[in-house]
């Protein structure tokens, strides 16, 4: 549905509210999409992008010398692609003539408010669809996940030790991403709860100043110390990323607040900008409009849909997509 049909149909679409609600860039808030990038599509409302499927075979070395008068070799890089459709989400809220006056009356924006949270819930709505990905074994090649094993929790302990090192754990798998796609991942992403269970773990505590025993818990523990222990050399040189997911949705059944990402470890390669490229995977997005050259990627608008309440409501369109399934690890139940 392209913008024209929105207005055939006599909703109130405003580029501004758009740009606003979007608050004028990609939401940067969300583990999701740092590591899922956005892909930026201009398909023009037809809501299909072309995505890329490749391997690490299309990098292999090959014979580049050749001699006067002949040909060069000839190499393909077996990358197929797949016309992947856009999903579209949307919510609206709407609201009584009288909310918003009530509203007014103590200065509460009642459309702007509810603008804001329509926004929001598009958004957290897409961070749940990509954690529910990242987290899916079905998402990785063959030999590119694990369930941590009875005994290997980052959270246990012999005595007053922990019974393994996690910096070494990730690592291991760094290398194994590496060795399938020769280059070093640049990110690693941590849940909430495993995050708490590597920051306190003695063999990280035990890389702090003052050394296992000491006072140092996870207040200590930062993320930069943690890339710096990555790093694949003792220089600092390709220093990963390191993302902690927190993000959470409240569960109305129970009352409770759900994190979206559980106890899980998550090592990859990531990139900014075009397809192909060597990485794990996008969200694949469209640009509805631009404003002052910056994208807009949904659609906020209002409209009545009787003489008793108005909606105001906000749309886009994207899809997740793994563009290539051993380009990351993951590891699964890292807390026993």
């Amino acid at each position: 549905m392209t913008l024209a049909r929105l207005e055939e149909l006599g909703l109130n679409i405003n580029y501004l509210e758009s740009a606003l609600a979007g608050g004028y860039q990609l939401p940067t808030g969300f583990v999701g999409t740092k590591i899922l990038t956005p892909f930026l599509d201009n398909s023009g409302g037809l809501h299909v992008v072309r995505a890329p499927v490749f391997g690490p075979e299309g990098w292999r070395l090959v014979e580049t010398k050749h001699g006067l008068q002949t040909e060069p070799a000839e190499v393909s890089f077996s990358v197929t692609y797949k016309d992947e459709q856009l999903e579209r989400h949307a919510l609206r809220a709407p609201a009584d003539p009288a909310e918003i006056q009530a509203g007014a009356a103590v200065g509460i924006g009642v459309a702007e408010t509810n603008r804001q949270l329509v926004w929001a819930g598009v958004e957290l709505r897409k961070e749940y669809v990509i954690a529910n990905t990242l987290q899916s074994t079905a998402s990785y090649g063959a030999g590119f996940s694990e369930t941590t094993a009875a005994g290997s929790g980052w959270n246990q302990l012999t005595g007053a030790v922990s019974n393994v090192d996690p910096v070494a754990v990730i690592r291991a798998r760094m290398e194994t991403v590496r060795q399938a796609n020769g280059e070093y991942p640049n990110f690693v992403m941590f849940g909430k709860t495993a995050w708490d269970a590597f920051a306190d773990n003695t063999y990280v505590t035990g890389r702090l100043a003052g050394g296992p025993g000491s006072s140092q818990n996870k207040e200590n523990t930062k993320l930069q110390d943690v890339g710096s222990w990555l790093a694949i050399d003792e220089q600092g040189e390709k220093i990963p990323n390191v993302f902690v997911g927190t993000a959470g949705y409240r569960d109305e059944v129970n009352q409770t607040m759900v994190d979206l990402w559980g106890d899980c470890c998550i090592v990859g390669i990531r990139r900014e900008g075009t397809m192909p490229s060597r990485y794990f995977g996008v969200t694949l997005q469209e640009v509805i409009a631009e404003m002052d050259g910056i994208p807009i990627t949904g659609v906020a608008g209002e409209y009545e849909s009787n003489p008793w309440k108005w909606n105001v409501y906000y749309m886009s369109w994207y899809k997740e997509w793994i563009v290539n399934n051993i380009g990351a690890y993951l590891i699964l139940d890292v807390v026993k």
